[in-house]
């Protein structure tokens, strides 16, 4: 050991400063000997420099001679460290002042990605290529899928180009490509997915992913399913982003020529495609933001023909172009949303502009004006032909909503009251005339926070009174077209008052609380629908612990004197390895289903004997469980289970899935569903079986 310290040493100091241009080399080795030029060992050692670094158990080192630079041969046990790589392989060839070598059997990964070849060629660049190789995305000896490339290099900052590609399938030739271009560094996923899908009623299902194209800022993929008693179908997918961020665009686009199981003749096949995609677009100060969101379906039963993960964009399925400008002055705003897809009910604006003025104090009197101004020309198209009872309606729309108002704070409150005027324009009427249709506006609010530290928690009270009134339209309701809620003017008086509780850990007042309830209630004067000076009451409670989430939303009626609804959620985390999660939610029949659930023209405009008759009325009661259990360290127990029972046009019934998610190996994955759906009587009317087995990444 001695020996090997000294001559550690020496080599240092001999061989590490030859001339001051050159880089030091580290010289290790066990029980070395020693000829002229030559250093070398069969016990090992290791030989080091910037960036470089090689371990063997055969090494000769060959110092500079006239004709022969500093090398290296190695072999035996053979590890290289090469600009953040790590290559195995049998033998070293490596020149240290070109920088340039060759490594012949040797293997490496770069991220998620195998290479291996029967010779790695390394450049003074502190790239590599590979000659009579392959790269992959499996790490077992069992290569399942390879790419066969004539050339192939990978350059410094991990950009892999390939000329000449074939690719192999369990070693049957697939198909080939004249380029591949792919950034390894940018994804940990393998280019290439594949796996085996079935479902009951839909037959198995081939289907194979792969990576054409990868760089810094952009992504290409193609898509193959076959299946069997339906056909072949296929996808093209991309994503692109900018450095920056600031600009975005995912598309996935999928066609087949198949048949889909609940066609009215299931065993025709058509042509069908879906065509989908989001797009963000803002400036370097973000004053400006544009977003587009786009889905062209061939028809209403496609989006579950491709229901993966992987393949979902949230498009909602529309089709619309978002602009927003933030300037000192004005929020301006753009919508266009035309409708592409026939089987659906769509509200198109074709366009419709937005103008929201900030707000402007006038003088020094303290009062402030809110003004936002609307144009567009709305269409409203069904999906079905309905003229005979709701015909297709459009029109030009122009809105002005305006409103003064002013906020007092005399002792601890805060008073703010408001007055304004809505004006709203439509070229055409349910009559066929122009129509101009004026709403009065008055109302305000008076809160007020109240505070008390505590040792471990801080208790926020914060009571509240907000009022809401509304003259009669000065154009009955009945002859305006209604496109969305905002045309559903009508006169109301209306009071929301409540009182809100908060506890948080500590002072900690920013963050969410560790308890907070809602109890609240809603008074309409002058309304001849509620006899009831406070006809609806209700009451939020929420507890966040740190394994541990409860909350309970609770309405009673007492106009009906019954409950309106009441939601209940409880979930709990066990540990790492098992979490559940039980809701309750019922609706009663004067809970009526609206898209604003505060907004109560609705109920008080019509009598409430005509919306309880009506599909607004929808009472139902349901129960979701769900339980997560870790089996095993490599396999995940889902159950979910689904009741329903209370309404009035369908039997109850009891749903219930089943998943088995586990690995097989470090390569192969599997998935097995079991979904059951029956009646009170037990009898089955829905059953499904699904199994999924895909490669890793997937």
């Amino acid at each position: 050991m001695l020996l090997f310290l000294m001559f550690s040493l020496s080599s240092v100091a001999l061989f590490a400063n030859v001339t001051s241009e050159k880089e030091e080399i580290t010289i290790q080795l066990n029980t070395p000997e020693y000829s002229g030029k030559v250093m070398q060992t069969e016990n090992g050692g290791v030989l080091e420099t910037k960036g470089f670094r090689i371990q063997a158990k055969n090494i000769m080192y060959f110092h500079k001679t006239e004709d022969k630079a500093r090398s290296i041969v190695a072999s035996g046990d053979l590890l290289i460290q090469y600009e953040g790589n790590n290559f195995v392989g049998d033998k070293i060839t490596y020149d240290f002042d070109t920088k340039s070598g060759v490594i012949l059997g040797g293997r490496t990964q770069v991220d998620a990605t195998v290479i291996a070849s029967d010779s790695i060629l390394l450049h003074p660049d502190r790239s590599f290529s590979i000659t009579k190789g392959y790269i992959t995305s499996s790490e077992d000896d069992q290569v399942i899928w390879k790419l066969l490339a004539r050339s192939t290099s990978i350059s410094k900052n991990k950009e892999l180009k390939s000329e000449d590609i074939f690719f192999y399938f369990a070693d049957i030739p697939i198909f080939y490509l004249p380029y591949y271009k792919s950034n390894l560094g940018k994804s940990t996923e393998s280019p290439f997915r594949y796996g085996v899908n079935w479902e009951s009623g839909q037959g198995p299902k081939l289907s194979m992913r792969y990576r054409v194209y990868s760089s810094e800022t952009t992504g290409v993929f193609t898509r193959l399913d076959y299946r069997i008693n339906r056909g072949f179908g296929g996808a093209f997918e991309s994503i692109f982003e900018s450095k920056n961020k600031h600009i975005g665009l995912q598309t996935k686009n999928y066609v087949a020529h198949d048949t889909f199981v609940n066609d009215s003749d299931p065993n025709k096949e058509r042509f069908r495609f879906r065509i989908q995609g989001v797009a963000h677009n803002f400036s370097e100060n973000n004053t400006s933001k544009a977003f587009l969101t786009y889905d062209w379906i061939s028809d209403k039963n496609m989006p579950g023909n491709f229901k993966s993960d992987d393949f979902e964009l949230n498009t909602a399925k529309r089709t619309r172009l978002q602009m927003r400008h933030f300037g000192e002055q004005a929020l301006l705003g753009l919508n266009l949303e035309p409708r592409i897809n026939t089987f659906q009910n769509v509200k198109q604006e074709l366009p419709q502009i937005r103008v929201a003025v900030h707000p402007v104090e006038i003088g020094s009197t303290g009062l402030f004006t809110e003004n936002i101004f609307k144009a567009g020309f709305l269409d409203y198209a069904y999906a079905n032909r309905t003229d005979d009872f709701v015909p297709d309606f459009h029109a030009v729309r122009l809105e002005s909503n305006n409103a003064i108002y002013r906020t007092f704070t005399p002792s601890i409150f805060s008073i703010t009251p408001e007055i304004g005027f809505i004006g709203i324009f439509y070229s055409e009427d349910t009559k066929s005339d122009p129509n101009l249709q004026a709403i009065g506006k008055y109302g305000g609010n008076i809160h007020t926070t109240l505070k008390k530290p505590y040792q471990n928690i801080t208790h926020t009270i914060e009571p509240y009174i907000d009022f809401l009134g509304l003259t009669t339209p000065t154009t009955n309701i009945d002859d305006t077209f209604i496109f969305s809620i905002q045309d559903g003017y009508s006169r109301i008086n209306m009071f929301t008052f409540g009182i809100k509780n908060f506890l948080h850990k500590g002072s900690s007042i920013g963050t969410k609380p560790t308890f907070d309830s809602n109890l609240y209630g809603y008074s309409f004067l002058g309304s001849t629908s509620f006899s009831k000076q406070i006809p609806k009451v209700g009451l939020d409670l929420q507890w966040n612990l740190a394994s541990l989430l409860f909350y309970a939303k609770l309405g009673w009626n007492f106009q009906e004197d019954l409950l309106d609804f009441s939601n209940f959620l409880f979930e709990y985390t066990f540990n790492e390895n098992a979490a559940i999660s039980v809701e309750f939610r019922h609706r009663g029949r004067y809970q009526f289903r609206k898209d604003q659930k505060e907004n109560f023209i609705l109920d008080v405009k019509r009598p409430l004997d005509v919306l309880v008759n009506s599909p607004l009325s929808d009472n139902r009661n349901v129960v979701l469980t769900k339980i997560q259990l870790r089996v095993s360290p490599k396999w995940i127990l889902r159950g979910v289970t689904h009741h329903g029972w209370g309404r009035s046009d369908e039997p109850a019934y009891n749903e219930a899935k089943i998943d088995l998610i586990g690995t097989l190996s470090s390569f192969w994955k599997m998935r097995m569903s079991y979904s059951l759906k029956v009646t009170p009587d037990n009898h089955p009317f829905s059953k499904q079986f699904e199994f999924q087995l895909f490669a890793k990444g997937y």
